[in-house]
């Protein structure tokens, strides 16, 4: 698990949700151009109506993400069958803004020790595994993959830094962070800054190139 700070989460990558059920714990290294065909956060329908219902005060039935489930709900291939469904879910993200606006954002083992957790899920596996999921691209820009609601509610309330489960980095990513594990001196200022170069440099580094 990594902190990152909020705003430099920029982008996301449309995953397949095959492919992502496939390798949602595996952790793997990826070569090709995945990591260049991502999208603007800003333009995800759930964080255009987040943005719009908690920024701007827009009512929920005048949001993109209201409109989305509709369609699913009349043509019966949504998440939402009903929309009773839709109000349910509209409610959960309505708890999920009033709890981190409150309490702050928490990390996911925070919140399963807590009994006041917004979302309670009852899975066997470490609470870690249940973070935001994000890829690292080739230069090292984190890629949302997984979690659009809780990382809108986090951007919509500039919640500075949030914690993250890395799910994939691009090769030449994974490369340059074997190198500074083998040469910690070789990491540029910007490598050493990185929050996912820590875990390779001694306690020492403190954010600096070594000599």
């Amino acid at each position: 698990m990594l902190s990152v700070e909020t705003k430099t989460v920029r982008t996301w990558w449309e995953m397949e949700r095959d492919d992502f059920m496939r390798t949602r714990f595996t952790f793997q290294v990826r070569g090709g151009d995945w990591d260049v065909e991502t999208k603007a956060f800003t333009e995800h329908f759930v964080s255009d109506s987040i943005h719009s219902r908690f920024v701007r005060g827009v009512p929920w039935s005048d949001t993109r993400i209201a409109e989305v489930a509709f369609e699913g709900i009349r043509s019966g291939d949504g998440r939402c069958r009903t929309a009773g469904d839709l109000e349910e879910r509209l409610t959960g993200i309505e708890r999920l803004y009033e709890h981190v606006a409150r309490n702050g954002y928490k990390a996911q083992v925070e919140l399963v020790a807590s009994n006041d957790h917004p979302l309670r899920r009852h899975r066997p596996r470490p609470p870690e595994l249940d973070e935001i999921i994000v890829g690292i691209g080739r230069d090292g820009d984190f890629i949302l993959i997984d979690g659009i609601h809780r990382f809108s509610v986090a951007s919509a309330l500039d919640v500075p830094s949030i914690p993250v489960c890395v799910l994939v980095r691009h090769a030449d990513w994974q490369a340059r962070r074997d190198r500074i594990a083998r040469d910690p001196s070789s990491a540029s200022p910007l490598e050493a800054a990185h929050p996912d170069m820590a875990v390779r440099l001694p306690r020492t580094h403190e954010g600096r190139v070594v000599s």
